[in-house]
């Protein structure tokens, strides 16, 4: 497998970077990697689960089940990049890295 590109790397740390600094996560703050994992969760189809029962049977929301966008290979990155709009668009992304 061919890793993701510098180029995908970049755009990837940009926008995550720019999710991180734009907004809330239903009422919890994601840093930028907090995002790199979400996403990179999203490409390799991992799951979402409850979150902790902390023993009175009611999990405390969901833990997406994800790994290291690091890992990302050249292929998985583009399709990062489908994701990252709701139309699935091919719409560059240039925000901070």
């Amino acid at each position: 497998m061919e890793p993701m590109t510098d180029a995908q790397r970049r755009t990837l740390n940009a926008a995550c970077g720019d999710l991180a600094a734009a907004i809330s996560w239903h009422g919890h703050h994601f840093d930028k990697n907090d995002f790199r994992h979400f996403f990179a969760g999203i490409v390799r189809g991992n799951r979402l689960v409850p979150a902790w029962d902390y023993g009175d049977g009611k999990p405390r929301g969901f833990v997406y089940m994800g790994g290291s966008s690091r890992e990302l290979t050249k292929e998985e990155a583009s399709e990062w990049g489908s994701t990252q709009t709701p139309s699935g668009g091919d719409r560059r992304y240039a925000g901070r890295d």
